[in-house]
Order: structure tokens, then sequence, then C-alpha cells
């Protein structure tokens, strides 16, 4: 009730509240103007190819803020590792890590207006990329968060963070690979 009487004894004190500093109106404002990045993501780059001997992806990103921004010149993949295709023999979990450069110069991003990408790998690794079990993509724009595109690497099916964790949890504990929503052993 005193909250109620205390907006009643001055009734300006609404707009105070509704379009001041800190008010519903700057925080609307800050929320729909926030730094946002859409990734659309065309080759996977989990094998080089034969021409250079290096993996490429291929994407395309988009900014939906307000406000320019652009990405950081490197695009970071992060996968476990199926236990067969290792060399060693523990049970221990394997991530494998491989960092794409970007070869585009001009990595601006102005608002609304999708622009292709192409990034590259030195193929220096053992070859497990080929049998990762899910992996995650990170893109990291100038401002704001960075962008995560997780996926199951059997059938190229993107997940959501809870599922992802759900099937890293099923590899761990059980040794369990999930395919098509159907479980099997590994």
């Amino acid at each position: 009730m005193g909250l109620f009487n205390y907006f009643i004894n001055d009734p300006l004190r609404i707009l105070t509240v509704i379009g001041g500093s800190g008010g519903l109106i700057y925080w609307y404002d800050r929320c729909q103007n926030r730094s946002r990045l859409k990734i659309r993501l065309h080759t996977f780059g989990l094998v080089k190819s034969f021409s250079d001997n290096k993996k490429h992806i291929t994407f395309e990103a988009e900014n939906y803020g307000t406000n320019p921004m652009s990405l950081e010149p490197y695009v970071l993949l992060k996968g476990i590792v199926l236990s067969d295709a290792r060399k060693e023999s523990s049970k221990r979990l394997y991530w494998s890590k491989y960092r794409y450069d970007i070869q585009t110069g001009d990595r601006n991003l102005p608002p609304h207006k999708p622009i292709a990408f192409k990034a590259t790998c030195d193929a220096y690794d053992d070859g497990t990329a080929a049998f990762l079990i899910v992996m995650t993509y990170t893109f990291l724009p100038t401002r704001g968060r960075p962008h995560k595109i997780r996926f199951r690497a059997e059938d190229r099916h993107q997940l959501s963070y809870i599922r992802y964790v759900y099937e890293v949890i099923l590899y761990v504990v059980f040794g369990k690979l999930v395919h098509e929503g159907k479980e099997t052993t590994k």
C-alpha cells in the first residue's frame, strides 16, 4: 500500500520509473539494440582438402544489432573424439581443439547484411577430426557475446545447449552414442 501511495502523492514520479535513467524504456531499448550475431554454417571443415592440405569451413554471418561490429580473425572448433579412434587406450574424455583463420581481410559486419566468410585450418592434427562425436564452433564478435553452434558430428544435426550436455554425459558416463533418438553403445 505504501508504494501505491508514493505514486498517488506525486503522479510525476511515474515518469521517472518509465523513462528516467534506468527506467523501463531505457532497458527495453538496451535489450532491443544489443549486439546479436547469426551464423549459418555451410561446410564443417572436418576433413582436409586434397588441393591445399587444409581444412575449410564456409559460413555466413549477419549482425542483428543496430550498431556495426566485426569478427575476430579466427573461429574455434572444440569436440569430443570417439575413444576407438584414439591411439591411446585410456578411457578419459579427450577434447580435440582446432583454430580456423578467417581468410577474408574485411571482417566488418554492418547491421542486417549477411556476409560470407571462409576460414582455413592447417591440417597438422593426427586425423581425429573425422571422429568427433559432438562439436562446438565458437564465433567471436568484437562486440557482444561469443556465438556458439553445437552439432552432433555423425548426422550434422544442430543441438541445443541442454541436448549437447545430455549427449556428452551419456557418452562419458554410460559410453553411449545418440543418433536419431536411438542410443547405441560404442
